[in-house]
């Protein structure tokens, strides 16, 4: 037993020699992490060069504003395009704007119900509406399509029955006149998706006729 530690405490008194290279070029391939074995494996060291305060400052300057600018640029996407639509943004992007990063993703756009409630036949009895529907708690939400003004939309739903079980869910809260209908069929279209749009761009493209008011979003 005492043969087999003295062996040990021999091997290990010898691994850590050869470890820390005091046994010279023997320790040749061990690692190293002390001097002049560490300076010797330095790459490049000509290449290493300490700034001067204004040196370090300017360059501390230079990642801030890279930083900010790289904040900026943010991620836009317009609503769908009908095909005409989009093939003149295709053309007008690719006319003007060649070097910006951008994509038309087809997509389809399901068809929407609404709970409606109109139409009324002068804006006062719209506000009307709007007064009562505020006094029962009822959100809405104004509509805008020409065939469905002056309505009031109290929800949008992917489906008719959907819809449908809402409303008689209404009922309990005083909503007798709503019905529902379908505000927009299934539709198949393009997205234009801008990843990586800065302000300046973003102000140019908003102006782009081709897109004919449609406001681009962040994605």
């Amino acid at each position: 037993m005492r043969t087999w530690a003295l062996v040990l405490l021999l091997a290990n008194l010898a691994f850590a020699a050869w470890s820390q290279g005091w046994l010279g070029p023997w320790s040749s391939s061990a690692v190293l992490q002390a001097e002049p074995y560490r300076l010797a494996e330095q790459r490049n060291p000509q290449a290493v060069r300490v700034l001067t305060a204004p040196e370090l400052a300017l360059a501390e300057r230079a990642e801030r504003e890279a930083q900010d600018a790289s904040r900026q640029r943010v991620c836009l996407q317009s609503p769908l395009l009908g095909e005409s639509q989009a093939s003149a943004v295709r053309a007008a992007l690719e006319r003007g704007y060649p070097n910006l990063a951008w994509s038309l993703d087809i997509t389809q756009e399901p068809a929407r119900w609404i709970i409606y409630m109109g139409k009324y036949s002068t804006s006062v009895l719209l506000e009307r509406k709007k007064t009562e529907l505020r006094e029962l708690g009822v959100p809405f939400e104004e509509l805008r399509k020409a065939d469905l003004q002056l309505g009031l939309s109290l929800g949008h739903y992917v489906t008719e029955a959907e819809a449908r079980t809402a409303l008689a869910g209404m009922a309990p809260r005083g909503i007798r006149s709503a019905t529902v209908v379908q505000e927009s069929e299934e539709f198949e279209g393009s997205v234009l998706r801008l990843p990586s749009v800065d302000e300046a761009t973003r102000a140019s493209l908003t102006a782009l006729p081709e897109l004919a008011g449609r406001a681009l979003q962040p994605c």
